[in-house]
């Protein structure tokens, strides 16, 4: 069971996530790749959501670390990195199955 502090560093990290996989597309029709406003932004919003599971991986692995310099500085202990290291793998796991899953989608659709 995560303490106060351990659970609200991860819904913070849940609540970045979500934010910045959400917010800020912008669409510039008439296009000539994209067929309509609604395929445009679907593609934004799986490629973005493919970045940020790659980006997390980075974070990720400096958390799974025995002597990173993220040890001395807050001075948590090893099992609290550990537990946020597998938060932030469900996050990733959960990004990039999502991303799989809108590309399969739009291939499906169009064929």
């Amino acid at each position: 069971m995560p303490t106060r502090g351990q659970a609200l560093f991860i819904l913070y990290l849940i609540v970045i996530n979500v934010v910045l996989s959400a917010a800020g597309y912008r669409s510039a029709q008439p296009s000539s790749y994209y067929t309509s406003r609604s395929a445009e932004i679907t593609a934004y919003v799986s490629n973005r959501l493919g970045a940020l599971s790659f980006a997390n991986l980075a974070l990720m692995i400096l958390y799974s670390g025995r002597n990173n310099i993220l040890l001395w500085l807050t001075d948590w202990s090893h099992v609290t990195f550990l537990f946020l290291h597998r938060w932030i793998g469900y996050i990733c796991i959960l990004e990039a199955a999502l991303h799989s899953a809108i590309y399969l989608r739009v291939y499906i659709t169009e064929g």
